[in-house]
């Protein structure tokens, strides 16, 4: 008596080697954050261990919410990133506006300046 083993199309059989290295997950530990917040130093990346390094540095969130931030998620971000696990982060404060907007001017040598302000 013979017995056929129905396999459907999609499915491809083989051996695998487990001599050769497999590759290993991507590891989310380091990451990088740039945004305003109220304190700490401003045109240099630190590197923050830490939830409590982040404090030590920038001051943590912003209490009462003075200065006003335009963008006050720095912190946050960064909080939930050694909440869930980071291990090692730079940080790299950019200096709070007072504004909503930015304004820039873009220069050409074949056409006009051009300038962009909110």
């Amino acid at each position: 008596m013979s017995t056929t083993t129905t396999v459907p199309r999609r499915l491809h059989l083989g051996a695998v080697d487990r001599a050769e290295p497999q590759p290993s997950a991507i590891s989310p530990s380091v990451a990088a954050f740039a945004g305003e917040n109220w304190r700490g130093p401003v045109g240099s990346a630190v590197q923050c261990n830490s939830w409590q390094d982040f404090q030590r540095y920038f001051g943590g969130f912003n209490p009462n919410s003075t200065p006003v931030l335009a963008n006050p998620y720095l912190a946050y971000s960064v909080y939930e990133y050694f909440a869930n696990g980071g291990k090692t982060a730079w940080i790299q404060r950019i200096a709070a506006s007072l504004t909503p907007g930015a304004s820039a001017a873009v220069t050409s040598r074949t056409r006009p300046p051009l300038h962009r302000t909110p």
